[in-house]
């Protein structure tokens, strides 16, 4: 019982916040957060499965905190104000491509973030873990979801969302395999002060995704994101995680493509050869794009709205050789599907 006052105490100080309009009983959400429940820990928190009394699923992250005996309360308070403002903004966008965010529970101690669910994982695991095989038509869907997404924070929204930290684990599979780009936790909304498109703040992104601009000036623009999109293109393409022992010390996938792609025979090397030799024309297509969103100079690189142009005229279903895929993956995609959150 003594548990249960405990819960009871910190749900009633929680204060709660809902972009979309909610049926679960918010109870639950927090008698829920229990170890078995969790899925995976992130830079900025613990996500956890929550099944909720009408059947539905959703995903809720806590955020670690940052309170500190030592910490000031005005630098608490800041803090506190600097995230609701954030999470404002993300509860405000709208996009197929952009995980649903729900609601937000804010305490003195503890925040929550209320997400939809996505059924299928995370990219990183569906390409690096051998769960299921995801053929070409699939993986160029993802591709083009993800870009959508990235132009709309991009180009849509006034003043613009630069994501900052891109990669397979944060882009999210729901039942059908469109992604979800997620995990704003290091996301800011560019301050006007910073320019049309950049902001300078404390380095936030993960080793093989970031642009070697952002590493050296922490001004993160909305290039930046293109980088690390090209890098995730990459990892679509090839099968291989950003960072590999083989591609030499201190190399990255960039480096192993580059290296590869002068010649015709090399080009076809580095193509994921799971995937059929069908679409091989298709796949050197987004590679020749992800090549050119890895572009050292940032100017140099496509902006978001121009890469979802590329990768529409590279759509490989204009073709017959989507057709003809259709009942292989199916048939892989049947026999080969397992828990994506196992490890």
């Amino acid at each position: 019982m003594e548990n249960d006052e405990t819960l009871s105490s910190s749900f009633f100080s929680y204060d709660v916040k809902s972009f979309h309009r909610i049926s679960f009983d918010q109870r639950q959400i927090v008698e829920a957060m229990v170890d078995k429940n969790i899925v995976g820990h992130g830079g900025s928190g613990t996500v956890y499965r929550i099944e909720l009394s009408n059947g539905d699923v959703v995903a809720v992250k806590k955020l670690w905190s940052r309170k500190t005996k030592n910490s000031a309360s005005e630098d608490q308070l800041f803090v506190a104000n600097e995230l609701k403002t954030e999470v404002d903004t993300l509860g405000s966008i709208r996009h197929k491509n952009i995980v649903k965010l729900y609601c937000y529970f804010s305490s003195l101690d503890c925040n929550l973030l209320v997400y939809e669910y996505m059924p299928n994982g995370n990219l990183w695991d569906a390409l690096h873990k051998g769960k299921i095989l995801l053929d070409w038509p699939i993986r160029h869907q993802i591709a083009l979801g993800i870009a959508q997404g990235l132009a709309y924070l991009h180009h849509d929204l006034k003043p613009s969302i630069i994501h900052r930290d891109i990669k397979s684990t944060n882009i999210l599979l729901d039942i059908n395999y469109q992604p979800k780009v997620a995990d704003f936790g290091i996301a800011k909304v560019l301050q006007a002060r910073g320019g049309k498109d950049s902001t300078t703040t404390v380095i936030a992104g993960t080793y093989g995704y970031l642009a070697p601009e952002y590493a050296y000036s922490s001004k993160a623009t909305t290039k930046c994101d293109v980088y690390s999109f090209g890098v995730v293109l990459m990892e679509l393409v090839t099968g291989r995680k950003p960072v590999e022992a083989e591609f030499g010390e201190n190399k990255n996938i960039i480096y192993w493509v580059s290296s590869k792609v002068e010649t015709k025979e090399g080009a076809m090397e580095v193509l994921d050869k799971q995937i059929s030799r069908l679409f091989k024309d298709e796949m050197i297509n987004v590679l020749k794009i992800a090549i050119r969103c890895t572009f050292k100079a940032p100017g140099q690189r496509p902006t978001m709205n121009e890469v979802v142009q590329l990768l529409i005229e590279a759509d490989p279903c204009r073709f017959d050789t989507c057709k003809s895929s259709n009942k292989t993956k199916e048939t892989e995609n049947l026999t080969k599907t397992t828990n994506p959150y196992d490890l």
